[in-house]
């Protein structure tokens, strides 16, 4: 008996030369869980960008899944200014991916992200996020339902609610586009702030950020909601001096001001001002 067929015939896990073949062929519990999967295999992946402009360095990234009855997934893996890598990293999960049930998707989430060893960052979180959409979108098109049904919703018969997004500083065009949302039905936008900022803002830079947001609500007018994303642009201080400017104008969420991982300077900024702010509990 030689040594390999030794540790696989034992339990050992000696990793194989192909990645993930050993678990998917040798598991105790893959016969089971195959009788309770679907027929359906994914036979083949590709993964590309899309640039709108010749010049752009941060195209999109999509993720196609093709399957042997001839269903398609779709699924986008885009991380601004980290194509490259993400492309990389959904290629990386290859030998997941081929062989595989798409119908088993929460499966191959948890797989990708588990058996990765190194927990995910933005990279690898955007991989897995292109390739779980994919699969979604088989599993909705090979039942014969949209994928929002599958995920429980709506409970509102209008459906969800959606925003669009608007960065002109030109009162002319904003009332135009007040004009289209109105008769479009569209009651929201969402816009981000005009620069970049140090940890501690001039006080024209911070005048600036207000007035772009005054000026957004002026032209769109009082009836549509304004959302704005801050992009982890300002540091805490400078944004809840922003945050404290703007609470008249009643708009409905800030995202991101300040880096998200910075948890606590979060929860410090939602509880300095009536903006509704995205924040964790307040035990943070």
């Amino acid at each position: 008996m030689r040594r390999r067929e030794f540790f696989a015939a034992s339990g050992i896990g000696l990793w194989p030369v192909r990645p993930g073949a050993f678990a998917a062929q040798h598991s105790p519990a893959a016969d089971a869980f195959r009788a309770v999967g679907s027929r359906v295999r994914i036979t083949g992946m590709k993964v590309f960008g899309v640039s709108l402009t010749p010049d752009s360095d941060r195209p999109y990234v999509f993720v196609k899944l093709e399957t042997d009855q001839g269903v398609v997934g779709w699924g986008e893996a885009t991380l601004e200014g980290k194509a490259g890598a993400a492309l990389a990293c959904v290629e990386d999960f290859r030998e997941f991916v081929i062989g595989a049930d798409p119908m088993q998707v929460e499966h191959h989430w948890q797989s990708m992200y588990v058996h990765s060893f190194y927990r995910a960052g933005p990279v690898m979180g955007s991989a897995i996020s292109g390739i779980d959409q994919a699969m979604w979108d088989i599993r909705g098109k090979v039942l014969g339902l949209p994928v929002y049904r599958l995920l429980g919703g709506p409970i509102d018969p209008r459906g969800v609610r959606g925003y669009y997004h608007a960065d002109s500083e030109d009162r002319d065009e904003l009332l135009r586009l007040r004009q289209t949302a109105l008769r479009e039905g569209i009651s929201c936008f969402k816009s981000g702030l005009p620069e970049y900022y140090e940890w501690i803002g001039t006080r024209a830079k911070i005048e600036r950020a207000v007035r772009h947001i005054q000026g957004l609500r002026e032209g769109l007018g009082p009836d549509i909601d304004i959302a704005v994303d801050f992009h982890a642009k300002t540091s805490p201080s400078v944004a809840t001096i922003i945050c404290k400017e703007v609470e008249p104008l009643n708009l409905l969420f800030i995202e991101e001001p300040c880096p998200p991982e910075s948890v606590k300077a979060m929860a410090r900024i939602a509880r300095r001002t009536t903006v509704p702010c995205p924040s964790p509990p307040a035990s943070a």
